[in-house]
């Protein structure tokens, strides 16, 4: 076994007891004592509380931060969806012509609800993530599959 006293790290490398004998450990607080003499408790206080602090800051920053990278994430989520449902609108007012609750076609209900642009826009990205392919720029054959997944949600005429 090597004499942790011999390394320079010793210090900084918490060990059990046990695996020294007393002789070490005494030699061990020995050198700890005269590396300290001099020094007053207070100082090593006010170190342990000043390192407390900056650990509890720094757990608080980076709290924060967190909390400002989940923002953007949700900010830059809510611009692309923005921006997907603008695009849809068109699409979006085609379908409310037809199942809407002003419509005098097929009003479309669910519970007592009535169908809202957000359950039509929310059908419209499963259809076109489910049928990448068959998407036929806002047709009746897409309306009526948007229809198919509103009806999947519990909506009815």
């Amino acid at each position: 076994m090597t004499n942790p006293i011999s390394s320079p790290y010793a210090v900084f490398k918490p060990v059990p007891l046990s695996e020294y004998n007393v002789e070490m450990a005494r030699s061990y607080a020995s050198l700890l004592t005269r590396l300290c003499e001099g020094i007053p408790e207070q100082t090593f206080l006010d170190a342990e509380m000043e390192a407390m602090e900056l650990m509890n800051t720094c757990e608080k920053l980076k709290m924060l931060l967190d909390a400002l990278q989940k923002r953007q994430e949700m900010e830059r989520c809510a611009e692309a969806a923005g921006k997907e449902f603008k695009e849809a609108l068109p699409f979006i007012e085609y379908c409310m012509d037809f199942y809407g609750p002003n419509s005098s076609l097929y009003p479309m209900e669910r519970e007592g609800e009535a169908l809202r642009k957000t359950h039509v826009f929310e059908a419209y990205t499963k259809y076109r993530k489910d049928r990448p392919g068959d998407w036929g720029d806002g047709d009746t054959v897409d309306r009526e599959r948007v229809c198919g997944y509103l009806v999947q949600e519990g909506f009815s005429f």
